[in-house]
């Protein structure tokens, strides 16, 4: 039996005693108070900071991660719309020449029928003017 207080001269005695002269179960510390010290607490707490660190790390991951996947998808739109951009542009090039080539065609034709419609003018006009001769 002895105490858990220091040692000195003038030593008190314990007053966690039962009446048969033991200890009290009471009064003994626990296991559970015994880890409840402050080194326990500092290595649980390192390890609580680790974790928690990992975790950062993993969910920093993640997201770089996903930022990334949405950069990919990101970039392969602008590609996308630049190659259907590219295509229209080349499309419309092309149908402005075509346009106006069929325009130039569609003059040439108008100032033909013009001629034309002026040539039958005079050509009618003196067969008319040869039919009012003959019928007099």
């Amino acid at each position: 039996m002895g105490s858990d207080g220091g040692f000195g001269e003038h030593a008190e005695l314990p007053t966690n005693l039962g009446e048969d002269g033991r200890k009290k179960l009471a009064d003994k510390p626990s296991a559970k108070a015994k880890k409840s010290s402050a080194q326990p607490d500092k290595a649980t707490d390192r390890k609580a900071a680790k974790a928690y660190e990992r975790e950062r790390q993993r969910r920093e991951r993640g997201e770089a991660k996903e930022e990334a996947a949405q950069e990919e998808e990101r970039e392969r739109r602008r590609k996308a719309v630049a190659n259907a951009q590219a295509a229209l542009n080349e499309a419309m090039s092309e149908y402005e020449e075509r346009a106006e080539t069929l325009n130039d065609e569609r003059n040439s034709l108008e100032k033909r029928l013009q001629a034309e419609n002026e040539r039958w003018a005079l050509e009618k006009k003196k067969l008319e003017s040869g039919l009012r001769r003959a019928g007099d």
